[in-house]
């Protein structure tokens, strides 16, 4: 035996929960394992021995022998083994014990004799505890005994809930089989349901006499013979607590003691005492008030329920709008239809009887004092009571975006529930008062004076002033003004030896700076950075840098001509060898704009500009040279020089330059005109001799002198004589006389009907009643003095033509001449 372990000698095998031993097979006995003397297997858990086989003798699962021992516990399983007898397991000898606890035998087949689930003789032991359950084993041939357990010689104990279920025994004891001298005990409360076979029971030796007015009436098998008894009228079969279920046992008294309410006492049974059952007999809408009357009968007392009545032997509905909470035969209410208070509403009438509650339809954030209730349900059993903001309050939102009620902020209020808060205080620089009333709420003005240093003014509140909190600074800082609005906005400074970096103050440095420069103010936001020093002298070099870092006092020596050391020093009193200042050679000498400095001669800064030098400087280190202004400028009160002015002269005259302390130089006449001409202008530009002139009136101009005009006589044939003009004199050129009246290029001033030109100072009447070309704007006549003197000449032309009938020459010179040296 033993095909999947033997267990000899002492040995113990353990099954751990999950672990199996599947499929195993051994040609006599003990399929899966077989225990000998003193050795043992435990099974625990979910440890299972399936699918095993003995193809001879008992225990196709397990076989037990000499004192060994097998314990299943906590959900083991023996399933689905076979063996010719003994289909799960065969426990067999003095000592040799199966305990099967909480565990489980199923499914098990003893193929050819007794004991579908376990088979115990010969003095062995078979121990069933706790939940165990036998289920679907069976001694299959038609002599099979035993459907779940064979005892022959051998210890049957069963405690606790166990179950057994299905088991199968065509030849007697479908749930167990004993015979010889076994002793079985049956404790606790054993289930035995659906086991097949000849009738469900325990088969074996019936070995005592009925008790008094007690005996089993179950089917009891002996070899040879049967016995069977019941109790007597008004008792049933009651086995003894712990008692053996054939052997021991007592017949009790039926009880008779009332039921609970709607319950009667039902009749006593063989095996079982007169339980308490429903009672059946009250109409649909009734309550049953007592137990059965008289306490075995199906007849409780009963009243109508809520919401019904009583009518004709029959609980009857309330009709619609009516109600009845109480349990009872009385009549049904009216619901009733007043308004509830604000804010509640009237609950089902059915079931609360129209009792006014609580309405739950205002947001849970709006609650007093900024908000609530205005109005009760409408109709009164529906919860849609009217919220709103009271008050002095308006609808927002809060920071969880629900609907609140807040107080109206600064300046505003509002008077009733409706609408949001308006604008109450003239001003955005005011604050109100609580908004508690429904009036308008008092307004004061904001304080809006600054703080002290070092304090911000905080913003107005929508009920509080403005108040100085302190504002916040770096360390190594000190403020300077007060702020408004936040913390950080009141100004601050660094202290002396720091300076501004961002928010923070920052050590001034302390270190030197290169040959030449000094080290800057540090502050503000500066931290000092290396200027160059300014406190040498030209013609010189610095040796030093700024000490200490921050002063401007850079140590130098002369450099002339790029020799250090070269050149005059300035000396100073009581100089020394070894310092100061010395005279390392004699006083240069300056020349005109210079003066002796520190080092060697040093141009003279002291002239405006447009200024020129003309000394040194007075002496050693004195920079004040002589100077005057240049030509073409003049010197102001002020020391200046500006330029000379350059105002017009009277005709024939121009502006000479200026002198000293004058402005305006003077008049000068202008030279270079004929004695024949006349001037007709002033210098251009006004400070040059450049003054224009015009011949005189019967001569014309010739280069720089005026000629006399050629006498005016007949001209050839075919020709005709142009008239002098102080620019030009008077010649004949191709024309025919009066035939050419209407050329003006012939004869500037028309021509007398004769066909001769007009004379110098006459003018052809009507025709050409205009000015002569040659007195146009390029002689220097104004346009208005044209204008007019054209105007005079059209009017006497006309007078003329009018007398005499006829187009003539006029004479125009004296009108003309007086025009024109005016």
């Amino acid at each position: 035996g033993g095909g999947g372990f033997p267990i000899r000698g002492g040995g113990t095998l353990e099954i751990h929960p999950g672990s199996s031993i599947e499929d195993c097979e051994a040609p006599v006995g003990g399929g899966g394992v077989v225990t000998g003397i003193s050795s043992s297997l435990v099974m625990v858990g979910t440890a299972r021995i399936y699918s095993c086989k003995a193809t001879t003798g008992g225990g196709g699962g397990v076989v037990v022998e000499a004192g060994g021992a097998v314990s299943m516990s906590s959900g083991a399983q023996l399933r689905t083994n076979n063996a010719p007898a003994g289909g799960a397991a065969h426990v067999t000898g003095a000592g040799s014990s199966l305990t099967v606890d909480a565990s489980e035998i199923s499914s098990n087949t003893a193929m050819t004799t007794d004991g579908g689930g376990v088979y115990v003789e010969a003095g062995g032991r078979l121990t069933v505890t706790g939940a165990a359950m036998f289920e679907n084993n069976q001694a299959r041939t038609l002599q099979g005994r035993g459907g779940h357990i064979f005892c022959d010689a051998a210890t049957l104990s069963v405690s606790g809930p166990s179950t057994f279920d299905g088991g199968y025994a065509p030849n007697g004891g479908s749930v167990a089989y004993t015979r010889g001298s076994s002793t079985v005990t049956f404790l606790g409360e054993a289930v035995l349901s659906n086991n097949v076979g000849s009738a469900q029971d325990i088969s074996g030796v019936c070995s005592n006499a009925p008790l008094a007015d007690a005996a089993f009436d179950d089917q009891v098998r002996q070899e040879g013979g049967t016995c069977t008894s019941t109790c007597s009228a008004g008792f049933w079969a009651q086995r003894a607590a712990g008692g053996d279920l054939m052997t021991s046992g007592a017949c009790v008294a039926c009880t008779v003691d009332p039921c609970p309410v709607a319950q009667y006492r039902g009749e006593c049974q063989s095996h079982s005492d007169a339980a308490c059952k429903p009672c059946s007999n009250k109409p649909a809408g009734a309550l049953y008030t007592s137990g059965g009357i008289p306490f075995d009968n199906n007849n409780c007392e009963w009243t109508c329920g809520a919401d019904f009545f009583l009518s004709g032997g029959s609980c009857v509905p309330c009709s619609a709008n009516f109600f009845k909470l109480t349990v009872g035969d009385e009549a049904c209410q009216p619901c009733p239809s007043s308004a509830c208070a604000v804010g509640e509403y009237r609950d089902t009438c059915k079931t609360t009887g129209g009792t006014c509650v609580p309405c739950t339809t205002r947001p849970d954030a709006v609650a007093p004092p900024g908000g609530g209730y205005v109005s009760a349900g409408s109709p009164v059993y529906q919860d849609n009571c009217g919220w709103a903001c009271f008050p002095g309050y308006e609808e927002a939102l809060d920071a969880l975006n629900r609907t609140v009620c807040r107080g109206c902020p600064m300046g505003t209020f509002k008077a009733g529930t409706a609408g949001s808060c308006g604008a109450s205080c003239p001003s955005p620089a005011q604050y109100s008062s609580e908004n508690t009333t429904l009036a308008a709420p008092e307004c004061f003005d904001c304080t809006l004076t600054p703080c002290s240093i070092g304090f911000f003014r905080t913003a107005c509140g929508d009920f509080t002033d403005t108040a100085c909190s302190p504002c916040t600074k770096p360390p190594n800082s000190v403020f300077t003004g007060s702020g408004e609005g936040s913390e950080g906005s009141c100004a601050w400074v660094c202290l002396d030896g720091f300076y501004r970096e961002g928010d923070t103050c920052v050590e001034c440095p302390n270190t030197s700076c290169p040959v030449g420069q000094y080290r800057g103010e540090c502050g503000g936001a500066s931290q000092g950075a290396c200027v160059a020093c300014s406190s040498k002298p030209a013609s010189s070099v610095f040796t030093t840098a700024g000490n200490p870092v921050y002063d401007d006092n850079c140590q130098w020596v002369c450099a002339v001509e790029g020799i250090v050391g070269n050149g005059w020093r300035t000396p100073v009193a009581n100089a020394t060898s070894g310092g100061g200042r010395r005279l390392l050679q004699a006083p240069p000498q300056c020349g005109v704009g210079e003066y002796v400095g520190e080092c060697w001669c040093d141009p003279c800064t002291n002239a405006p500009a447009g200024s020129e030098y003309t000394s040194t400087g007075s002496a050693v280190g004195a920079n004040d040279c002589s100077w005057g202004c240049e030509t073409g400028t003049y010197k102001t009160a002020s020391g200046s020089c500006f330029a000379c002015g350059t105002d017009a002269c009277p005709a024939g005259q121009y502006r000479a330059t200026c002198q000293g302390s004058e402005r305006l130089g003077p008049c000068v006449a202008c030279t270079g005109k004929p004695e024949e001409a006349g001037w007709t202008g002033t210098g251009s530009p006004t400070t040059t001799d450049s003054c224009p002139w015009l011949c005189s009136e019967g001569t014309y101009a010739a280069g720089a002198q005026c000629l006399a005009c050629s006498a005016e006589g007949p001209c050839p044939a075919g020709q005709v004589r142009q008239a002098c003009t102080p620019t030009s004199d008077s010649v004949c050129v191709e024309g025919e006389g009066a035939a050419n009246t209407t050329d003006r290029t012939l004869c500037p001033r028309g021509q007398a009907p004769d066909g001769s030109c007009c004379q110098v100072g006459m003018v052809q009447a009507l025709a050409y009643a205009d000015v002569a070309p040659e007195y146009g704007t390029s002689s220097g006549i104004s346009p208005a003095v044209l204008t007019a003197y054209t105007s005079a000449v059209r009017a006497l032309a006309s007078a003329a033509a009018g007398a005499s009938g006829a187009s003539m020459c006029v004479e125009t010179t004296a009108t003309w001449m007086s025009g024109r040296r005016q």
